[in-house]
C-alpha cells in the first residue's frame, strides 16, 4: 500500500518471536539468537535485506513479541519508485 509518500511491504509469521533483548541486535551480520545452532542458517539473511532496502533509500523495521511472532515492516519512497522495464510506479 501507499502511506505519506512511501511504499510500504508488510511481512507477518506466527513463529516464536524475537526476544526484547535481541530485537537491536537482529540486523547484524552473523546474529543468530538460536544459541545452541539448531535452526539452519548463518545470520546473514536480514542484514542483506536490510543493505539491500536502504540501497533503494528504503528501510526496514521489526515489531516482535515473544510466543507471538514478529512483523516485518519495508518502506521505500515512491519518488523514484521504478517498475520492472523503467516504469514509473
Amino acid at each position: 500500500c501507499e502511506r505519506d509518500g512511501m511504499i510500504v511491504i508488510t511481512f507477518r509469521d506466527t513463529g516464536p518471536g524475537i526476544d526484547h533483548a535481541d530485537q537491536s541486535r537482529i540486523f547484524e551480520r552473523f546474529f543468530r539468537t538460536d544459541d545452541m545452532h539448531s535452526t539452519a542458517g548463518i545470520g546473514l539473511g536480514l542484514p542483506i535485506a536490510r543493505a539491500i532496502i536502504e540501497a533503494h533509500a528504503g528501510v526496514i523495521e521489526l515489531q516482535s513479541t515473544p510466543g507471538q511472532g514478529s512483523t516485518f515492516t519495508v518502506q521505500f519512497p515512491v519518488s523514484g519508485a521504478q517498475a520492472a522495464g523503467g516504469a514509473p510506479v
